[in-house]
Formats: structure tokens, C-alpha cells, sequence
């Protein structure tokens, strides 16, 4: 398995991997591996703010495996330090949503809120195949690629505790955008793909897109079609179809990005390893066919079929343009 490069100035760079013992039950913090009272020093992985807001404690979540089990279930071992830095993140993260402000959060702060939920929802989904039948018989099995990108998310998300200083282009995707909200449509929705590590999360008066491990490789590939959207409202349809796009776009991403972290008086710098690419293409081809399968799952609230979406062959339908 490839592993991430760290490089030491000064002083040995310390970040925890919890993916060496696979620690992820919730009795060391998920963040720093200090150990904390199983079931107690925790925090879900979804907002408070939003828990409560939406009465989500209850409600059912539908894992991978097609097994469920409540939002509440969906937790991180803390220590209080960390659930500290992350409440901060939080509080922040309800204003923007109820006013349509995404300024009100760093981009490396959203990374950060993105980032929290996308790794609670990788680890939930590991929990749960470690308690599994098939993990009785056979083992629990990975796939190496996918831990690799694990591993990479955790190490950057330590920047929540720890002073880290970022490359440009940075880590990561961001898409934001200003929302119009619609009777009858949900006021909450979300997704999260763990393959590649894309999010996409819209409520009340605000839309946040973000892949979090691909050098800003799709923001720089959907720039030109998407800038004439800042500080714009959107539709909700039309945010749906942004994220789809943007969906697919990191599915075709072929290029993995690397890092190198060092250390210098108590700041950790993160820098961009390049890849090899050579005559690779950074993103596969684009299958307009396979972006309508992707926009109807999308367009699910407005019962948009498959063959209305790809009327034209060649041109999805779309309210963008």
C-alpha cells in the first residue's frame, strides 16, 4: 500500500493514523488517538444544531450494505479539546445554512465541517463491517486504494487541532451557493459518495459541494461554466444538477493526489506531491449518458426519468443554460 510521504524539518511531524490497528470504535479520539470513556466522550457526526433542529436522532440511515441504523448511531470518540474546535466549526456552520453567508466559515473550515462528516460516515460504514457476518467468516477486507485516501483525509483533517500551513492549489474542491427555498421540497438534503470522497450538502439558504482529496482538480475543471453562478440564488434544481455534475466529474478524476508533510516550529506545512501523469489524462472521458443515470438520482424530487433527461442523447437536459 502506498503511503503517505512524510518528510521531517526540525522536528518529527506527529500525526495519528488510526488506520494502523484500525481504532475506530469509538474508545480513543477519533482525531489525536488519546483515549476517552467509550459511549460518553463523543459527538455525532451530523451537527447538534441540525439533529435538533431537523429531529434527525431517530430517523433511519441507510448504510452501504443496505442495512440501517439512526442518525444517532452515527457517532466519534472525542476528547474535549477536539469536540471543542469542532463545536466552534459547527455554530458557524448554522449561520451560514440560515443565511445563505458561506463566508461566514474559512474554506479551510468547510473542509474541515465536510470533512468531520464524511470520515464519521467512513467509519460508521468500517463499524458496521466489523460486526458483520461476512467479517466473521472471512475477515474484514479494504480495499488498499481506499484506505490510502482515508488516511490522507485524516492526516489533513488534523489541521482542526494543529497549525497547518496549505499549498496551493489546496487539498480540495469547494463549491458554494446561494439557495431560493421551495415549498415542498425538503428543506434538508445530503450525499456522500466514500469512494471519492465527495460531499454534497444543501439547507435552507445555502448549497456546499465539496471533493475533499483532489488538488481542486474539478473546481478548475467546472470553473468556466460555473462562475457566471457566484453570488447568484439558485434553484434548488439547478444546485441538484450542479452537484451531480460535480459528482461524476470526481468519479472520471484519475489522478490521485499525494502530500508531503514537514514540520518548522510547531507548524505543519502541507505541500503537493505531483503526480507522474505523463500523457494520462486527469479525467476520463465524459459519458453524457452516464451523467443523465447520475442527474436522475438527483432530480429524484422532481421525478425526472431517465428518458426525459436524455431526450437528446448527446445533451442532457438541464436548467443551467
Amino acid at each position: 500500500m502506498e503511503m503517505i510521504n512524510i518528510f521531517v524539518s526540525m522536528n518529527e511531524v506527529h500525526l495519528y493514523d488510526p488506520f494502523k490497528s484500525f481504532d475506530l470504535v469509538g474508545a480513543k479520539c477519533f482525531l489525536t488517538g488519546i483515549p476517552v470513556s467509550k459511549g460518553i466522550d463523543r459527538i455525532s457526526v451530523f451537527p447538534n444544531w441540525l439533529m435538533e433542529s431537523e429531529e434527525l436522532h431517530d430517523k433511519a440511515f441507510k448504510l452501504l450494505d443496505e442495512s440501517f441504523c439512526t442518525y444517532q448511531d452515527l457517532y466519534l470518540g472525542v476528547s474535549s479539546e477536539v469536540a471543542d474546535k469542532i463545536s466552534i466549526i459547527n455554530i458557524k456552520s448554522k449561520q451560514a445554512f440560515e443565511t445563505g453567508d458561506a463566508s461566514i466559515l474559512s474554506d479551510i473550515e468547510w473542509f474541515q465541517w465536510a470533512g468531520v462528516m464524511v470520515y464519521g460516515l467512513v467509519s460508521a460504514e468500517i463499524r458496521n463491517g466489523l460486526k458483520s457476518d461476512e467479517y466473521k467468516e472471512d475477515g474484514f477486507k479494504v480495499s488498499p486504494v481506499l484506505v490510502d485516501k482515508f488516511r490522507k483525509l485524516h492526516h489533513l483533517m488534523q489541521s482542526i487541532i494543529m497549525s497547518f500551513e496549505w499549498d496551493d492549489p489546496k487539498p480540495f474542491s469547494l463549491f458554494q451557493f446561494k439557495l431560493i427555498e421551495e415549498e415542498g421540497i425538503p428543506t434538508l438534503e445530503h450525499r456522500n459518495e466514500i469512494n471519492t470522497l465527495t460531499l454534497s450538502f444543501r439547507y435552507k439558504k445555502l448549497g456546499v459541494i465539496v471533493c475533499l482529496l483532489d488538488t481542486e482538480y474539478n473546481k478548475s475543471y467546472h470553473q468556466e461554466k460555473l462562475k457566471k453562478f457566484i453570488d447568484k440564488e439558485l434553484s434548488l434544481i439547478q444546485f441538484e444538477e450542479i452537484a451531480a455534475r460535480v459528482y461524476y466529474s470526481n468519479y472520471l478524476l484519475s489522478i490521485l493526489p499525494d502530500f508531503s508533510f514537514t514540520e518548522h516550529q510547531d507548524t505543519i506545512y502541507v505541500s503537493n506531491v505531483e503526480s507522474n501523469i505523463g500523457n494520462r489524462k486527469i479525467f476520463e472521458t465524459w459519458e453524457e449518458k452516464t451523467y443523465g443515470q447520475v442527474l436522475e438520482a438527483f432530480w429524484k424530487p422532481w421525478n425526472y426519468s431517465r428518458v426525459e433527461i436524455l431526450q437528446d442523447p448527446n445533451k442532457a437536459k438541464t436548467f443551467l443554460y
